[in-house]
């Protein structure tokens, strides 16, 4: 049982093919009357993850770096779903990470840019942007210590 639990966290890469042996692993150790829960990191697509993997297990965590693009508080985030309704993009992590980078990135650095320019307004960057502390102000190369865990539904919905 250990082997098995141990693939099943191996396994998570973000891919579909890379879920098959889980599927596998997660069949088996049900039968053997575990119920395990896996856990990814935001690479891993839940949604993708509930339709090759079925959640018959204790469930599937995966912890985003990347606001949750569903919330009604955030005004990034509603601006964001109603850009990518009128685009007919889905609304997801991933599309809501590259909203909130362009805004970081068109809005701070202005049009004509250069890569000085880049640099010095991401040196003096610190804000917060769709519940999240973004600040390069101290010299690090990480802009965000953001991070929150979100359960993945058997259909592939993301709940808080």
């Amino acid at each position: 049982m250990e082997r098995l639990m141990h693939v099943g966290v191996v396994a998570e890469h973000g891919c579909a093919d890379c879920f098959r042996p889980l599927v596998v692993d997660d069949k088996a150790m049900c039968a053997a009357g575990s119920k395990p829960m896996f856990y990814g990191m935001s690479v891993v697509s839940g949604e993708v993850t509930a339709k090759v993997m079925p959640l018959q297990a204790g469930g599937l965590a995966i912890l985003q770096v990347t606001p949750y693009p569903w919330g009604e508080v955030e005004a990034a985030a509603r601006d964001h779903r109603r850009s990518a309704e009128q685009a007919q993009v889905p609304v997801g992590y991933g599309s809501f990470e590259g909203s909130l980078n362009a805004l970081v990135m068109i809005g701070r650095t202005g049009r004509d840019l250069t890569r000085v320019r880049l640099h010095a307004t991401l040196r003096a960057l610190k804000l917060r942007l769709a519940g999240m502390d973004i600040d390069f102000s101290t010299g690090s190369a990480t802009g965000s210590h953001f991070i929150e865990m979100m359960r993945v539904t058997p259909e592939g919905r993301f709940v808080r």
